[in-house]
């Protein structure tokens, strides 16, 4: 028993190495298949496991792909904005009816979904 290589590690880490390993592996191989894809349903399912895999394995996004990353979502906003798509509405100032009006509104969805579940 002296010379068996758990003797000092358990299962778990040599488990744990494969994983990694085949994390490792796969990483690439779903890099390639992304650029191959000509289907937007599977470049977006490659994209997500991808991204998935390198938060897994610790990779992180060099600064170039940070900064494009941040260009994109800029753009986005701004697209939005210039067609008045804004992500909350605009609230108005608030007033004990707009505050008994919010509260109504959380009360009557507590309702409906204490309903559908009891």
């Amino acid at each position: 028993m002296s010379d068996s290589p758990l003797q000092f590690r358990g299962m778990e880490f040599y488990e744990r190495e494969a994983v990694k390993r085949a994390r490792e592996w796969w990483l690439p191989v779903l890099e390639n298949m992304l650029a191959g894809s000509d289907s937007p349903h599977e470049q977006e399912w490659f994209a997500a496991e991808i991204k998935r895999l390198r938060r897994l394995l610790g990779v992180t996004p060099s600064a170039d792909d940070r900064r494009a990353g941040t260009r994109e979502r800029v753009r986005q906003h701004r697209q939005r904005k210039r067609e008045g798509v804004g992500l909350r509405p605009r609230r108005e100032p608030e007033t004990f009816e707009n505050i008994a009006a919010d509260l109504k509104g959380s009360v009557e969805f507590y309702r409906g979904m204490t309903r559908r579940n009891g």
